[in-house]
């Protein structure tokens, strides 16, 4: 299982919001939480991120997040998905 605490300040008129991201198993998806609230999941696509599921994240958040989780974790192999 893993972890992440990801705090989101990319969006001028909103306070920074602090996001956990879990995922289960190395090729599995990523979900995003706030508090004990799942928002939506993510997955490693080819040329970037995709939101498989939840509520409509915009673009920019879901590659922000993307690009945070690749700078935290060593390439694992759901990169090469």
């Amino acid at each position: 299982m893993v972890k992440i605490d990801y705090l989101c300040e990319i969006f001028e008129n909103q306070l920074p919001l602090l996001y956990t991201l879990l995922q289960g198993e190395v090729s599995d998806i990523f979900y995003i939480c706030v508090g004990n609230q799942l928002v939506g999941t993510i997955n490693r696509v080819t040329d970037g991120w995709e939101q498989i599921g939840g509520r409509k994240l915009s673009e920019e958040f879901i590659e922000d997040i993307g690009s945070f989780i690749e700078r935290q974790l060593p390439v694992p192999s759901y990169a090469s998905n």
